[in-house]
């Protein structure tokens, strides 16, 4: 009798550990980087380009996943306008463009990525301005519930060749030029000042992410110019204001 009840326990046990085992296997969900997880590219004086990974889910159910930056060494500014580093960028996930890149280790969450998608757009945007320099960006894409379940990518980029040499901190240094935006984000419009290197004869600019010119503004008369983004769509934009005496550039968000 107590033996049979012991085989009758066991037997119970196992099929109890087998449906554990298949529960946490089916929980796991597949998802994939494409086109590659990893990407090299060389990057001209003065333009943006657009570096992209999509995540793809081929799962009939959402996925959620976190990601976090395990390695940095691009030569990047260190604040918002990027007036203490070197190149301008923005790094954009599924959901949001953020202007600072996240410390190293810390998880980034983000809303699941729909089932049986493709195009769940992860991208670096760099403008190297007149800066040489290059470096690497390593994130890895995660599984929120099982973290095991992970993705690397690497982003590999040399930028303006031609240009002067680029150390973190001093992108601005000798540069007669500069000046702010606000409100960043925005939603209808933004303030231009320029704080320094003010002449009529300057140039304003703004890029969209891929280097397109979609408006210029030449032969400013005011070191305070009011932008109107009303025919600009939500995303991200990166402003440049020239003369003769040099160049700054700005990134800002419009909101809606």
């Amino acid at each position: 009798m107590k033996t049979a009840i012991l085989s009758q326990l066991k037997n119970t046990l196992t099929f109890f550990c087998v449906c554990a085992s298949l529960t946490w296997a089916q929980a796991q969900s597949s998802f994939s980087i494409t086109p590659s997880n990893t990407i090299t590219s060389a990057i001209d004086c003065d333009s943006v380009k657009d570096l992209h990974f999509y995540v793809v889910n081929p799962n009939a159910n959402d996925i959620s996943l976190d990601w976090r930056v395990k390695s940095n060494s691009l030569p990047l500014g260190n604040d918002l306008g990027g007036s203490d580093g070197c190149w301008d960028y923005m790094l954009c996930d599924w959901q949001l463009c953020v202007f600072q890149i996240p410390p190293v280790d810390q998880v980034i969450s983000r809303i699941a990525i729909k089932a049986n998608t493709t195009k769940n757009d992860m991208k670096l945007a760099v403008l190297p301005g007149k800066n040489k320099g290059n470096g690497t960006l390593v994130i890895e894409i995660f599984e929120k519930n099982f973290p095991s379940n992970s993705k690397t990518v690497t982003w590999n980029v040399t930028g303006c060749t031609a240009g002067k040499e680029c150390t973190a901190g001093v992108s601005e240094a000798g540069n007669n030029t500069r000046f702010s935006v606000y409100p960043n984000p925005a939603a209808d419009y933004i303030n231009i000042e320029i704080t320094s290197g003010y002449t009529k004869n300057g140039t304003i600019q703004v890029y969209n992410l891929v280097g397109e010119k979609i408006m210029e503004v030449k032969g400013i008369n005011n070191n305070l110019q009011k932008i109107n983004l009303e025919k600009l769509n939500m995303g991200g934009y990166f402003i440049k204001y020239s003369t003769e005496e040099g160049e700054s550039v700005r990134k800002f968000f419009k909101t809606h």
